[in-house]
């Protein structure tokens, strides 16, 4: 191999290095999108999510209160930081549903709902789901 060649093919090496040095070290947000949803199971009260990461220093969180037949009651709900530490709680009636975007957010987080019938739901995003936010009916 000739010294021409063997700089070409050093200089190579060293421009697909950087580029896949690039590519690990800043992978797109997008990459780590995710949704985490629970549901009150069957004779029981309560459900937390999995932990999910705030992208972009929000969570959107959304608790239906919709599945349960005849006269339902209210469920609470709490978005919980990874010490411990509610950073945003409600109260959602029976038949209602409610939405909520939470900023300031600076690290991993769960939903918890406690209280309620079985067939609640939570659900937490940390990619903006393009919903309006606040009450409605189920």
């Amino acid at each position: 191999m000739g010294a021409i060649a063997m700089k070409n093919s050093a200089i190579a090496s060293t421009i697909a290095a950087a580029a896949l040095a690039t590519f690990i070290a800043l992978p797109s947000p997008a990459a780590h999108a995710a949704t985490k949803t629970c549901e009150i199971p069957a004779f029981g009260t309560t459900c937390n999510t999995g932990v999910l990461r705030a992208i972009g220093n929000v969570i959107w969180t959304e608790v239906r209160n919709c599945y349960v037949t005849g006269i339902g009651s209210s469920v609470d709900w709490k978005l919980v930081d990874d010490n411990g530490v509610a950073v945003a709680y409600g109260t959602v009636p029976w038949g209602r549903q409610f939405q909520k975007t939470t900023t300031g957010l600076y690290s991993y987080y769960r939903l918890e709902l406690r209280h309620g019938n079985p067939g609640a739901r939570g659900r937490m995003l940390n990619t903006n789901p393009s919903w309006g936010g606040g009450w409605s009916d189920c």
